[in-house]
């Protein structure tokens, strides 16, 4: 069992930030076989008001399974010239999750990654308050060494008179080292009362040079 922490505390001319973390390693646990924790807190205050925290979770049940969650709260008051107005609140909430199966020795072979990300979002306003949410969910599997399909899913509710946004992407993805991958993408976009729109993308990734451990 291990433990880490730190802080920090900058004062800066335009007000102060306040920045605390933690972090805790455990090994050894009769139910995984690793865990860590972190947490962060953020402050800061120049006429107006903004503070933010995050937190996650990232533990490994076995040498194949893996799991991270985390969750993020932002808030900020609206200031107005000279004017503090504590109802005039803007908030962000945001909550994550990813998962990781991998099997020992296989995992070239065969692999699943899913991760999902969720935001909930409102702000108060003279004439009442505005509330919005949207995130995105995804799934990659690995059906061999070259070849890997995946899935993604869009939504994103519009702002005030935006129409709202829904999203597929399904992806095709040939990997032919870790130096070069081929990405065949088609995107099906849709907005609310709209008609939808359709995208193939093709993308080529490649990389060349040196290692910057190896001396020539």
């Amino acid at each position: 069992f291990t433990t880490a922490a730190d802080n920090e505390l900058a004062d800066w001319n335009t007000g102060e930030l306040y920045l605390a973390r933690a972090s805790y390693d455990f090994t050894g646990s009769t139910s995984f076989d690793h865990a860590e924790a972190l947490v962060a807190f953020a402050y800061a205050d120049h006429d107006g008001v903004a503070d933010a925290n995050v937190s996650g979770f990232d533990w490994a049940s076995s040498a194949a399974v893996s799991i991270q969650q985390g969750r993020t709260n932002i808030v900020a008051n609206l200031i107005y010239g000279e004017n503090r107005d504590e109802d005039l609140q803007s908030r962000l909430v945001g909550l994550d999750l990813a998962f990781r199966w991998a099997p020992a020795r296989r995992a070239l072979y065969q692999a699943l990654h899913l991760k999902g990300e969720w935001y909930f979002a409102n702000r108060n306003e003279a004439g009442g308050r505005i509330s919005r949410q949207g995130g995105y969910a995804q799934a990659n599997y690995r059906l061999n060494r070259q070849i890997l399909v995946g899935l993604r899913g869009d939504y994103l509710e519009g702002l005030e008179e935006d129409p709202s946004i829904v999203q597929l992407v399904p992806s095709v993805t040939w990997w032919q080292s870790e130096w070069v991958y081929l990405r065949l993408q088609y995107n099906h976009l849709r907005h609310s009362g709209e008609a939808s729109n359709s995208t193939l993308l093709l993308q080529l990734v490649w990389a060349i040079g040196p290692h910057k451990h190896e001396t020539y």
